[in-house]
């Protein structure tokens, strides 16, 4: 995410900048897992299922596009997040993370040889792919169970499948998912950068932060108070179990 001008039109490289450092930081003190970054040439839908690809899972993408029969959006994601060490052991590895950057710990960079000999406690900086299905509930249950059918077609099933049913309403809860969960975002001029907050604690505790960010001089581009969108959303079972055994425990940021 260094090539800044390349990336965003719609954050100025100062916003952009300090959302990237504030959000690593949120990371290293519990608050979230990861943060994504996906623009657009057309406005975001504001409802929608998002899943996550891998950046060598175009034929799998494919597949679930094809299945699935209404209209969708291909977006790159550009993504900071914990990664499990039973990663490391996939024949795929290589293919899945070329390209990336890598962390240990204290978020200082290492190299891919050094990473994997570690395993724990690293972090990657990554260029994926997110899948927009614009939400219709008449039909949600039948599309998570395309995507599901789709994915077990695949001679490599995913191993952490991610998920997310971003609402601006409470809706009944998905077999399969759990509800009551935070999508956090900051919008522009049709890009997005989003978080998946998992309990009330820690929502409570980022909304906290944010405010007294917007309260500090100087303040930080256009953002303000109103700015941080939380949005109602569910997600998969298996993505809640990577965000509880990867967070970090919550700690205050002062």
């Amino acid at each position: 995410m260094v090539n800044l001008e390349d990336i965003t039109k719609g954050f100025s490289k100062e916003e952009f900048t300090e959302i990237l450092k504030h959000a690593t930081r949120l990371c290293s003190h519990g608050y979230f897992t990861g943060v994504n970054f996906i623009k657009s040439e057309i406005p975001l839908p504001k409802e929608s299922v998002i899943v996550h690809f891998l950046q060598n899972s175009k034929k799998h993408l494919e597949v679930v596009q094809n299945k699935i029969k209404i209209k969708t959006i291909i977006l790159p994601r550009n993504t900071f997040y914990f990664l499990d060490p039973k990663y490391f052991e996939k024949p795929s590895f290589d293919e899945d993370y070329k390209n990336s950057k890598f962390f240990d710990e204290t978020f200082s960079e290492v190299s891919s040889a050094k990473a994997k000999e570690k395993k724990e406690g690293i972090s990657v900086e990554v260029q994926e792919f997110d899948l927009l299905i614009p939400l219709n509930v008449s039909n949600l249950e039948e599309t998570i169970k395309i995507l599901k059918e789709a994915d077990e077609e695949q001679l490599t099933q995913w191993m952490d499948p991610v998920v997310i049913v971003k609402s601006k309403n409470k809706l009944m809860t998905l077999p399969g998912f759990v509800n009551d969960k935070t999508y956090v975002s900051l919008e522009r001029d049709c890009e997005e950068i989003y978080a998946i907050l998992h309990d009330k604690e820690h929502s409570e505790a980022l909304e906290k932060y944010y405010q007294k960010l917007c309260k500090n001089k100087p303040k930080i581009g256009k953002l303000d108070e109103t700015s941080l969108v939380f949005n109602i959303s569910q997600i998969n079972n298996e993505f809640l179990q990577y965000i509880l055994k990867q967070i970090k425990p919550l700690k205050s940021i002062e």
